[in-house]
């Protein structure tokens, strides 16, 4: 199988189980753009982006054992003690797509989709509450990079504040 044939595979698994548990998912960023522009794959995007709400998101992260898997794994940061992104990706077991930062990382770095989560969308993003949060946001982000990425003296640092205040209470 080619890597796109599998990336579908993981999509149509994904996809059925969002349908059998009535959650709601759909395609976005390239990965939309790809499928009303060029009928298909953009040809230079290498994966399929999905969304979905908070509580489906969350809905479909209860379903992880279960309804994932071999050669299907739902991985995210419940999932997987040192993965580090702040959304989930199918990934397919028995095949490889090693980023060029994430060598030697401690999780599962099989064929993958992207499952990107929307929270919600303030009536007036202007506000001070919406700045707050965003801000807040920002720099639980920030922490998390820099502990996976940072030089020597930021990374140490990001990693003791990340420590400290929990991963799974930053993402």
């Amino acid at each position: 199988m080619t890597i796109r044939e599998i990336q579908l595979k993981l999509a149509a698994h994904e996809l059925d189980v969002c349908r059998r548990h009535g959650l709601r998912v759909w395609a976005d960023w390239g990965t939309l753009l790809g499928a009303v522009r060029h009928k298909g794959f953009i040809p230079w995007d290498d994966d399929i982006d999905l969304m979905m709400l908070r509580d489906d998101y969350e809905a479909l992260l209860k379903l992880a054992r279960t309804e994932f898997t071999s050669p299907f794994f739902l991985q995210s940061f419940h999932t997987e003690l040192g993965y580090y992104r702040g959304h989930a990706q199918v990934r397919y077991d028995g095949t490889a797509a090693i980023l060029p930062a994430d060598v030697g990382k401690p999780f599962h770095q099989g064929i993958f989709v992207d499952i990107f989560v929307y929270d919600n969308i303030p009536d007036n993003p202007r506000s001070t509450p919406w700045r707050r949060s965003l801000q807040t946001a920002r720099l639980a982000q920030k922490c998390l990079l820099t502990a996976q990425y940072g030089q020597s003296v930021k990374r140490m640092v990001a990693k003791a504040v990340c420590g400290t205040m929990g991963y799974k209470r930053l993402y």
